[in-house]
């Protein structure tokens, strides 16, 4: 689903009514979220000690966290007057992408009355994430279905589930990637399809996933490619009958090159 705006209902706030606005839903670590509080007058004025809207969500342990807090002070709303206050919230460069992420304003009015107004929002991994897990959702013709923060909000996950024939194929791909100075580094884990007994027994066990690290120049969308078709080699006439996300599929893969040794998992 594309990115849109979002607008939280307006909620009473004393002798006004409060609501909130994002430019946009969907964001990436790093990026900006921007909008405004918007307050609409009643038949009375409405003074506030203090208004305040923040970007946040939950930890690896499920307790609430602020990432960043815009706040206002002293804010006084007349009869019949609709208030707008602009606002920028900073997505941090770690977040906890797999729990519920969201903005919400809070206001305290006179008398100690406490009201907020939230939505919900996506946040997604950093843009050269974003890019190599396209990359490999390309190539094995699966898209990312769940992203997870791992090593304690320095990796990102990607988790890739089949559906359709692609079932037949595998029972899932993980992609975990961290960054470097000079480019990404990480593993690819493939968790191919049990199709005997065999398969059965070894799945028990995990023993029948094959692991691929790898290493990345920052700008070497052509290595990593090239890596990922390498891996998925011996899947290839079952694949490419699958569709390719937001690309065409090719008309053959003989071009595709074959495994070392070393990739396959083979002792040299």
């Amino acid at each position: 689903m594309p990115p849109k705006a979002r607008t939280s209902q307006l909620t009473y706030a004393g002798a006004c009514r409060m609501g909130l606005e994002l430019d946009c839903d969907t964001k990436s670590c790093g990026d900006v979220f921007t909008g405004r509080v918007l307050f609409r007058g009643g038949r009375n004025s409405q003074r506030f000690e203090r208004a305040a809207v923040h970007l946040g969500g939950q930890d690896f342990e499920l307790n609430s966290i602020v990432y960043e807090s815009v706040r206002w002070d002293g804010l006084v709303v007349l009869s019949g007057e609709t208030k707008q206050l602009d606002f920028s919230l900073r997505v941090p460069d770690r977040t906890y992408l797999q729990y519920r992420q969201l903005v919400w304003v809070a206001a305290r009015a006179e008398h100690d009355i406490e009201v907020s107004s939230g939505t919900n929002v996506q946040i997604l991994p950093q843009v050269c994430f974003l890019q190599l897990s396209q990359l490999l959702a390309e190539v094995a013709r699966i898209p990312v279905a769940t992203w997870t923060t791992t090593s304690g909000g320095d990796g990102v996950a990607a988790k890739y589930i089949p559906e359709g024939p692609a079932r037949n194929i595998f029972d899932g791909l993980r992609l975990e990637m961290f960054r470097s100075a000079s480019g990404q580094y990480g593993e690819l884990e493939i968790d191919p399809c049990q199709h005997t007994l065999a398969d059965h027994l070894k799945a028990l066990t995990g023993a029948d996933r094959r692991r691929f690290p790898f290493r990345f120049k920052s700008s070497s969308c052509d290595e990593a490619r090239s890596f990922f078709e390498e891996c998925l080699r011996p899947y290839p006439d079952a694949v490419r009958q699958l569709p390719i996300p937001s690309i065409a599929a090719p008309q053959n893969t003989s071009g595709l090159p074959r495994p070392s040794d070393r990739a396959l998992g083979k002792p040299e």
